[in-house]
């Protein structure tokens, strides 16, 4: 929105189309200094105002009761007393011990209401209440002795005469407490009635100046609401303008997102039928010379592919829709991923090629490895590319950060033609690689870097580049990873031999003739059969058979295309409704790939398909390896690392150190030493507040067995607990020391240090 002094803007003829935008009057200061002076006035009328409930809180109400009326209780419940207690003294043998001792009760709990500090927020205490408050008490404490809790000595005639002319000698000094309560309510209600007449006048007086004040600022909004409603008609204009050119960009965003995916339809399809029969030729006689001109195609087929993929990510990126998945990666097999991948075109160059770890380098991390193997193969790439001769090398090191969340350094390293600084200021820009005879040279969509610096910002890093003309150049991807801990290795996975799966029936769907051809020779060299189909119609007819074993279904067909056939053949009844279908689709956007999985389709395949990724989606749903026994949990196990790193993987580095070593130094006096001594001496009441303190805090330190055994005492009932109190006291003295053991022993504390010689 515009300001009131953007003139360079809103308000030129150029900005807008029109004549420049009326500016209403400077009346700013005048409002200001209204606005001032009324918030002032209100300041002033709620002081007063606030005055005013303090004193009508200072009634002579308090604790819901009246304080007048708290005197007489008093009075009232003194001679009731007296009363009962003449009465018990003329026949004592018929005694009505829980009468009395009602009477006696009530009378004792209304000498609370007359306390000097209950009445002193009220009015001032005099000698006449302070005075008798403590007769009063001096009574209850001698009758307390009769008629208190304990009830030590026993009632006869002569005690309940004597009380009662206690009570008698005070009756009247009591009705006279209660004249003096009632005086000075009086007094104080009068001097309050006085204060809220004085501060109503105030009152009144502040009303009639806001008023004025309110006139005059009501005359001041009426001109700035005229003066602004001739702006806010032209900025409404160009509201309505922008509002155009935002529903224009939106549409072109739209055109744009469909010619993307139209074209990466139109682009794969092609690639599905080049990509996949010069795979089938692999397989077939060829002489040295054709196997190097189909290895010729291979790769040019390959590069146009990646190009068509740098285009794709820069629009999905581009669009805010680019996603990371983290998960617990290897980063040793990670980065063997890497050098396999990019040590054939090294070599091809006579490159050396050097890959090396620090050895503080968590071996698994949290990361998306995907997009992070993504960044590393363009930026080893490049380094490939740009180097004629010399080396390559990647080298990860630990570049600060904590022990649970490390900034590790990707540092790529080269030996080729580095660049100029003008080069790196353009380097991360789109299209761009420098200069343009640099881009005749080496080619490529000048997109790599910047989906890479891109992608390395929504892991929350970023990438440095270091370079010099002729000196080779230094690409530093910096990033924090969350360390996790390290998993078992998985046995080597067997390679996907597709005579692992059965001979299937399959239903090919597709409206190319190229992609039919291709995925029939594919599937016929495995030795599967195939029936081909070339629109969604097509499909459901031959889907109502339930002769086939799985359905591959290309999403965008004419007729009825993908969506509706997996739609209709979902409703068959079994076993054609439950068929497998996975998607064929050149277009691989998430947005495709998560519509797919909403209709029912099982897996996704995206085109080009390639034969090692057609046989890894058979074998996920018709192999069956035998899996791996599933390893028994140790039952000696003390400590639990993971839920450890899982409860301190945002505090400070060393606090789990510093914790364990207060919780054990504190054995004696802290809450394991109250635990041991309550079951030392049996005391389950305390020793369950002790256990319920213990397990909390083992649990969250990642002491398991301690805290399951504390968890067992805190369960136990008091037969039980008696039963097995000795028991358990070892149990837990010996667990404390042996868990404190394996804490020493997995690093999470120092030991003890050895005993020095010169002291003894």
């Amino acid at each position: 929105m515009a300001t009131a002094d953007d003139r360079g803007a809103v308000n030129s003829p150029d900005a807008l189309g029109d004549a420049p935008l009326a500016r209403p009057p400077n009346t700013k200061r005048w409002i200001w200094l209204i606005v001032a002076i009324l918030l002032a006035a209100f300041a002033g009328v709620g002081a007063v105002q606030w005055q005013q409930l303090q004193l009508l809180n200072s009634t002579v109400l308090y604790d819901s009761d009246n304080i007048v009326w708290s005197f007489y209780q008093v009075e009232h419940e003194l001679t009731r007393l007296q009363h009962a207690l003449a009465n018990a003294s003329r026949d004592p043998d018929h005694l009505d011990r829980e009468a009395l001792q009602l009477r006696y009760d009530v009378f004792v709990s209304r000498l609370s209401h007359i306390e000097p500090e209950r009445t002193a927020r009220h009015f001032a205490s005099a000698p006449i209440q302070t005075d008798m408050v403590a007769r009063l008490h001096a009574f209850v404490a001698d009758a307390d002795a009769y008629l208190g809790p304990t009830q030590a000595q026993a009632l006869d005639a002569a005690t309940l005469r004597w009380l009662g002319g206690r009570l008698e000698s005070m009756r009247q000094a009591v009705h006279d407490l209660a004249l003096w309560g009632n005086e000075a309510v009086g007094a104080q209600a009068a001097a309050r009635n006085t204060a809220v007449r004085q501060q109503n006048r105030i009152a009144l007086g502040l009303a009639l100046f806001q008023a004025l004040l309110t006139i005059v600022f009501a005359l001041i909004v009426v001109r700035q609401l005229r003066a602004l409603e001739a702006r806010g008609q032209a900025l409404e204009q160009l509201a309505n303008r922008l509002r155009s050119a935002r529903n224009d960009a939106e549409a072109a965003s739209r055109t744009k997102t469909a010619f993307l995916a139209n074209m990466s339809h139109e682009l794969r399809t092609p690639f599905q039928g080049v990509l996949g029969m010069l795979a089938l030729l692999r397989h077939g006689p060829l002489t040295p010379q054709q196997s190097a001109q189909l290895r010729t195609a291979t790769e040019s087929a390959n590069h146009l592919l990646g190009l068509l993929n740098d285009v794709l990510d820069a629009s999905t990126l581009e669009g805010g829709h680019l996603r990371l998945f983290p998960q617990p990666t290897s980063l040793a097999r990670l980065l063997d991923e890497v050098e396999a991948v990019i040590s054939s075109s090294a070599h091809g160059k006579g490159l050396e090629l050097k890959v090396a770890r620090g050895a503080d380098v968590p071996d698994t991390v949290e990361a998306d490895a995907k997009r992070l193997k993504q960044i590393l193969f363009n930026l080893m790439g490049n380094a490939v590319k740009f180097t004629d001769r010399g080396s390559v090398t990647l080298s990860v090191e630990v570049g600060g950060g904590t022990a649970l969340r490390p900034l590790l350094l990707f540092q790529v390293s080269d030996t080729g033609i580095g660049m100029e600084r003008e080069t790196i200021g353009r380097l991360f820009q789109r299209f761009s690689q420098g200069d343009e005879s640099t881009s005749r040279r080496f080619g490529g969509t000048g997109l790599g870097l910047e989906i890479s610096r891109s992608i390395a910002q929504l892991m929350g890093g970023d990438i440095d580049v270091e370079s010099l003309p002729g000196a080779g150049s230094r690409f530093t991807l910096r990033v924090v990873l969350p360390a996790r801990a390290p998993e078992a290795p998985p046995a080597p996975a067997p390679a996907l031999q597709l005579s692992h799966t059965p001979a299937l029936h399959v239903l090919m769907v597709d409206d190319h003739p190229v992609n039919r051809d291709y995925m029939q020779a594919l599937l016929t060299h495995f030795g599967h059969t195939v029936r081909l189909c070339t629109n969604g119609r097509e499909a459901i007819d031959a889907a109502a058979d339930g002769v086939f074993d799985i359905v591959l279904m290309d999403l965008h067909m004419p007729q009825v295309d993908g969506f509706d056939a997996t739609r209709a053949i979902r409703k068959l009844p079994a076993p054609a409704g439950r068929v497998p279908i996975v998607a064929l689709s050149a277009d691989a956007f998430r947005e495709t790939r998560e519509a797919a999985k909403r209709i029912g389709m099982n897996d996704f395949l995206a085109k080009p398909v390639q034969p090692s990724d057609l046989a890894e989606c058979l074998a996920r749903f018709f192999a069956s390896p035998t899996p791996p026994a599933p390893a028994a949990p140790d039952p000696t196990a003390l400590i639990d690392p993971s839920r450890a790193d899982a409860a301190f993987a945002a505090l400070a580095p060393g606090l789990h150190a510093k914790m364990l070593a207060c919780f054990f130094d504190d054995e004696e006096s802290g809450a394991v030493g109250m635990l041991l001594s309550c079951l030392a001496s049996a005391d389950r009441t305390h020793a369950r507040t002790a256990a319920h303190a213990v397990r909390g805090a083992a649990s969250n330190l990642g002491l398991t067995r301690l805290a399951e055994t504390v968890q067992t005492i805190e369960s136990l009932d008091a037969t039980s607990f008696i039963a097995r109190a000795a028991e358990l006291h070892a149990r837990v003295r010996d667990e404390v020391s042996a868990t404190r053991d394996a804490c020493i022993r997995a690093g999470w504390i120092a030991p003890p240090a050895p005993p020095d010689p010169q002291a003894a």
